[in-house]
């Protein structure tokens, strides 16, 4: 390897299925990768997801990180607010809990109790979000927020703030596409002394509004949700890295003209609560979607490595050694 690729410690390759590091990378990664580099910075624009994907799936006290929604339902306290705790705010507390330790048997017994009692008819996932929403305007939650951050376990991935630094250096159009709650996300990187760059997008959902804008399932609408600010600054960028943990995010590139190349990257969560590796079945899995996919709770330093070649220009395609 010469130049750029050298001196940031990447080399080419064959274009098969390859794996170096816990870096796992799938058929399309080299020629996706040189059309990235060929278009250079000018022609970039990067959509990302947020909870688990800028953020760790273990929180700083190894624990399994805190999501958005379970910043305020993990750390608030109901008593505080007067109401809250004879709302339905306990029952979305129950499932967060369930859902998060991973009983996913008393979660099943738990959910058709909730079916029930409240005549649920269409999906309990959407009723759940529908549901927080609804609550948190009632309650004015999003004035609660900032304690709740500083007892969370959150923990943003090592290197973000190098990557915002590099999209801003570089005036790349970025849209953060997220199912959490924009005051806690926004709240999240202020705390962590991590502010996003100026040509940034939030795409999410608001505490003060009692409707849900963006779902997992919704996620393949969200450029119709971006301000038109967003549509003309990326106009004319055809190379598009997206960032996300599981296949839906991967909609959140529905809806780009037909002419974008679309290299993706997956933050792969499977085996970190049981302090396993992932097995190579999981990994395999995730390669039929993305591009390449990242193991052991990586930090940004691959991302960041991919965004310094595409400055560069390179002409090879980068694989981690």
């Amino acid at each position: 390897a010469r130049g750029p690729l050298k001196r940031a410690g990447l080399h080419s390759a064959s274009c098969e299925e390859r794996s170096f590091g816990g870096v796992h990378f799938g058929p399309h990664f080299q020629a996706r990768a040189r059309a990235l580099y060929a278009g250079g910075s000018k022609s970039l624009q990067v959509i990302t997801d947020f909870d688990q994907t800028l953020t760790t799936y273990l929180g700083a006290d190894g624990r399994r990180g805190d999501e958005c929604h379970g910043v305020l339902l993990s750390h608030l306290d109901a008593d505080a607010v007067p109401g809250l705790g004879t709302s339905a705010w306990v029952y979305l507390q129950e499932v967060e809990r369930l859902y998060c330790e991973g009983d996913y048997a008393k979660l099943g017994a738990y959910s058709e109790q909730l079916i029930k009692q409240f005549n649920i008819t269409g999906d309990l996932v959407e009723w759940w979000f529908h549901t927080y929403q609804q609550v948190a305007a009632q309650f004015r939650l999003w004035e609660h927020v900032g304690p709740c951050i500083e007892r969370s376990n959150v923990r943003l991935r090592e290197g973000v703030a190098e990557t915002f630094a590099w999209v801003q250096a570089h005036d790349v159009p970025m849209l953060v596409v997220s199912a959490g709650l924009r005051q806690v996300l926004l709240g999240i990187l202020q705390a962590r002394d991590c502010c996003l760059p100026s040509c940034a997008t939030v795409v999410t959902n608001d505490l003060r509004e009692s409707a849900v804008t963006v779902s997992d399932k919704s996620k393949h609408a969200a450029l119709s949700f971006a301000p038109e600010s967003h549509h003309a600054a990326t106009e004319c960028r055809t190379c598009v890295l997206l960032l996300g943990d599981k296949t839906t995010d991967l909609a959140s590139a529905e809806g780009l003209s037909s002419d974008c190349i679309v290299l993706s990257v997956c933050f792969l969560a499977a085996g970190l609560k049981d302090g396993r590796e992932p097995t190579a079945e999981e990994i395999q899995e995730k390669l039929q979607h993305f591009d390449v996919v990242l193991t052991n709770d990586a930090s940004m330093r691959f991302v960041n490595l991919l965004l310094r070649n595409i400055a560069h220009g390179c002409e090879a395609s980068p694989y981690l050694v």
